[in-house]
């Protein structure tokens, strides 16, 4: 992507830089054109091995029965995380009875440990898929700490069933391995089963009303921006930043191309990044038809940033975010830097739109 109006730049060992366009404050009337410099240590670029993910293509395998469960361990490049992310729901896949088979799938954040066992009709409750947890925490060596699950009709279940066993858990929209091994299935293991029907059960499903962006989660200015991944790791390997996940995503595309961004300044930076932190947002998306610019947070939170002027520049740049971001299958960040000198970079996250398009 060019440059359009300045850019945020570091030079040290190597180059980095946040191509940045206009810098537009929060009510999207004044702007200003301006650069800003990221401060971070000197490190060399590093890429996490991508052969600790699990495979995008299924390996042949037999036919899974409605009792019989399956465990799977990704290669051992990377240590087993204490951040798990669970889905139980059904799939598009129906038995004998003609109802639709479900599965408990658990991956950790490092694709170490993917579980995937299938669950009979008559043991969907919370009772039972509490039983299977249990199990699958007697088999590992390292225990989770932290749980996440994306699905809002399964809020009550999943949280009844996994409540008291040593971890926290949380309802997050931020399960991009989870993402990643449901639409694997999705595309290669499903059609393949006796019984599939062409339906998608990947989405989460709620109903959408944006809500005003609260006062911890905002700036004083922000703006589009885009970097490569390589920057994105090195920034993260820098330690330099106190809130930071450039995750792991095993897809060769975010190594082909540049990656969308906003960048949001302010002068509470620090606070403003620990509270973003605690606010799992998952993914930002322009809606072109109400002019809103949002953050997606948590479970089923839709915070408006920005509501646009039409005809304003500030659209034409939106429009361009959204569509670099589905070049990318949905990849972007999202950073939080501060207006103080000397400028350091407070926040920074990899995000992944998952919707389907």
């Amino acid at each position: 992507m060019k440059k359009r109006c300045g850019f945020l730049g570091f030079q040290s060992c190597h180059s980095f830089i946040f191509h940045t366009r206009t810098v537009w404050k929060y009510n999207c009337v004044d702007k200003q054109r301006s650069s800003f410099l990221l401060k971070r240590h000197c490190s060399r670029c590093f890429f996490h091995d991508k052969t600790c993910c699990c495979s995008s293509s299924p390996q042949p395998q037999p036919q899974p029965s409605p009792s019989s469960p399956t465990t799977l361990v990704a290669k051992k490049c990377l240590e087993p995380s204490t951040v798990w992310e669970l889905d139980f729901y059904s799939r598009p896949v129906y038995g004998a009875d003609n109802k639709r088979i479900w599965e408990l799938i658990v991956v950790d954040e490092n694709f170490y440990l993917c579980h995937i066992e299938t669950v009979p009709n008559n043991s969907i409750n919370s009772l039972e898929l509490r039983k299977r947890v249990e199990s699958l925490l007697e088999q590992v060596t390292l225990k989770p700490t932290l749980v996440k699950f994306f699905r809002l009709p399964m809020f009550n279940m999943i949280s009844l069933a996994l409540k008291d066993l040593g971890f926290e858990v949380r309802p997050s929209r931020r399960t991009y391995r989870l993402y990643h091994i449901l639409r694997d299935r999705q595309e290669n293991v499903y059609p393949k089963m006796a019984g599939y029907r062409s339906e998608s059960t990947l989405s989460a499903s709620y109903m959408y009303t944006t809500e005003r962006l609260p006062d911890a989660l905002r700036g004083e200015k922000f703006a589009f921006c885009s970097a490569d991944y390589a920057s994105l790791c090195d920034l993260q390997n820098s330690n330099s930043i106190p809130y930071c996940d450039i995750f792991n995503t095993g897809d060769d595309i975010l190594l082909e191309k540049e990656l969308p961004g906003i960048i949001v300044y302010s002068e509470r930076a620090e606070s403003l990044a620990s509270w973003t932190a605690g606010a799992e947002v998952s993914f930002i998306q322009y809606r072109e038809k109400e002019l809103e610019l949002v953050l997606e947070c948590g479970i089923s939170s839709h915070y408006r940033m920005a509501k646009l002027v039409e005809d304003s520049s500030l659209v034409d740049e939106a429009k361009t975010f959204e569509q670099m971001k589905w070049d990318v299958k949905g990849f972007h960040f999202y950073a939080i830097q501060s207006l103080r000198e000397p400028n350091p970079i407070q926040g920074l996250w990899l995000l992944n739109d998952t919707r389907e398009q």
